[in-house]
């Protein structure tokens, strides 16, 4: 079992020093408040920052962007004599905000578990909050998401659609079956509720082997808000990883969760983490996801892995270029050059020749809005797909 026994605690490894300074002041705060615990020697620095000139406004902007503004406002209010009134009024709103969602989010998502049944599983959302920051205002959510098996996806659409939920635009059909056929998830809505429900972890054309059935054969309850059905550690943190790329690594609070998962699982097992993550064809993701948390945040890796991932080229590269854009508030998914860290990030070629025809081929939500279908027809959205994208591209 290769775990994490042995290394260094997130508490005592967090934020080294010389890596802090590389950081401007208001960056270096945010940093210092992206978790749920923390140290004595964490609370002085951030005092110590607190009474040095401060670009307020940056420093709300960034903590908006990286989610953090619940959990910064969660240590930041025992320093609130430092803090300019407006700034701390903005905090105290959006975390009393954040509160009564999760709470409306946290109950919806436990009737919405049961009603569609045993192998739904709780993805991200309000009770991630819950489950590793031990409070359900620390971490926004902005919906609730679901993972159900794809081949109950169809079903579950049409028993959410039959408890007030709709979807916008509304969809014909072929539009839903083209969606489940190439797609990964699909959002509903009602009044202050939106679910995001997930089929897949990720598009078609990723090429990714998620065994969503083995998850959820693994999962256990527990009591989050309720019980529900819970994935095991080693899963959660692929599930965790894998989001994470999608978006390139967007949001420091997404290494935050990793971190906090890998103190409060202790007993994670990374050669099944490592084992199950190649099978899955999600080894770099996982890899860059665990070398970035690491690096800003101390998280509980093993040296051995770090190893792994600092000696892979992919990996390191990848790793160094989001980290400098996350801290830089850049979107790397806002540019064409994502597709090659997308690419890059690909161990095999087969898995990069299929990323490339999912791009060319597979259609997307855009595409199925944009025509809708009679149902005999829906097998032409591919080429649907390929008629857009030659429009976009020339």
């Amino acid at each position: 079992m290769l775990s994490a026994e042995g290394t260094q605690s997130r508490l005592q490894a967090r934020l080294n020093a010389a890596f802090l300074e590389q950081l401007r002041p208001e960056m270096q705060v945010l940093m210092l408040c992206a978790q749920r615990d923390r140290t004595e020697q964490s609370a002085v620095r951030v005092k110590r920052l607190l009474q040095r000139p401060l670009d307020w406004r940056f420093l709300v902007e960034a903590a908006d962007y990286h989610g953090l503004t619940p959990l910064a406002w969660f240590h930041l209010q025992r320093a609130v004599e430092h803090i300019p009134e407006e700034v701390a009024n903005r905090f105290r709103a959006v975390g009393s905000q954040v509160t009564r969602s999760n709470l409306l989010l946290a109950s919806e998502h436990v009737k919405l578990l049961k009603l569609l049944g045993p192998s739904a599983l709780p993805y991200k959302g309000p009770l991630l909050s819950e489950y590793l920051y031990g409070n359900l205002g620390l971490r926004p959510a902005v919906d609730i998401d679901i993972i159900v098996p794809r081949g109950s996806a169809s079903h579950a659409i049409g028993v959410l659609l039959a408890q007030a939920f709709s979807m916008d635009p509304p969809l014909n059909e072929a539009q839903i079956a083209a969606a489940v056929r190439w797609g990964s998830e699909m959002t509903v809505t009602k009044p202050s509720v939106a679910l995001d429900l997930h089929w897949a972890i990720a598009p078609g054309g990723f090429g990714l082997k998620v065994d969503l059935e083995g998850i959820v054969a693994r999962a256990s309850h527990k009591t989050i808000v309720g019980s529900v059905l819970w994935p095991s550690a080693e899963d959660q943190l692929i599930l965790l990883a894998v989001h994470a790329a999608k978006h390139l690594w967007r949001k420091l609070l997404w290494m935050a969760d990793v971190s906090e998962l890998l103190e409060r699982e202790r007993s994670v097992d990374f050669g099944v983490v490592l084992k199950r993550s190649q099978e899955w064809g999600c080894e770099r993701m996982v890899l860059i996801t665990l070398l970035i948390s690491q690096r800003l945040f101390g998280a509980a890796v093993p040296k051995s892995v770090l190893q792994m991932a600092e000696n892979s080229g992919p990996v390191s590269q990848i790793a160094a270029k989001s980290t400098a854009a996350m801290l830089s508030l850049t979107d790397l998914t806002l540019s064409r050059a994502r597709h090659f860290s997308m690419l890059l990030m690909r161990e095999q070629m087969g898995q990069k020749l299929r990323y490339a025809w999912g791009i060319a081929f597979e259609p997307q939500w855009g595409d199925l809005i944009s025509t809708p279908l009679p149902a005999w027809a829906g097998w032409a959205y591919p080429f649907v797909r390929m008629f857009r994208l030659t429009r976009i591209v020339g």
